[in-house]
């Protein structure tokens, strides 16, 4: 069966004109408000900037060295929660650094190693609420 809804034609019940109107299409497209848990950045810098959209940010550095990850401000986070891991571990010592004066459980910073034996990983959520402004480790 086919429903032709601009001529109202296809339905079990032909629908009255007064019941049914056509809007147009919006100019551009709406883009989506939260994003879907995927990959959001593959990083292969020592310095990394997550965005208010990322979800996952997988770290797959060539060489092992020190990486810096800058967070965004758990307030105009728009995700439910940001992964961060290091696919080959060779992100060596990873240093998180919220902005503003977000803090990672009551810290300005937090680090985590990893090693090609040991890939490190780490799951934040963010909170703005009784005193708390900043990130959770989950």
């Amino acid at each position: 069966m086919i429903i032709n809804f601009a001529s109202r034609t296809g339905f079990a019940t032909p629908l009255p004109a007064a019941q049914f109107t056509v809007a147009a299409p919006p100019a551009a497209p709406i883009p989506a408000l939260l994003p879907t848990t995927q990959i959001s950045q593959i990083a292969t810098t020592a310095s990394i900037t997550a965005g208010i959209f990322d979800t996952v940010i997988v770290i797959n550095k060539a060489a092992a060295s020190a990486t810096a990850i800058a967070i965004p401000q758990a307030a105009k986070y728009l995700g439910a929660q940001l992964f961060i891991l290091d696919w080959n571990g060779n992100a060596g010592v990873i240093t998180l650094t919220p902005a503003g004066a977000d803090q990672i459980n009551a810290k300005p910073t937090w680090s985590i190693t990893s090693t090609a034996t040991a890939p490190a990983a780490i799951r934040l959520i963010p909170v703005n609420q009784s005193g708390m402004a900043g990130w959770l480790l989950a």
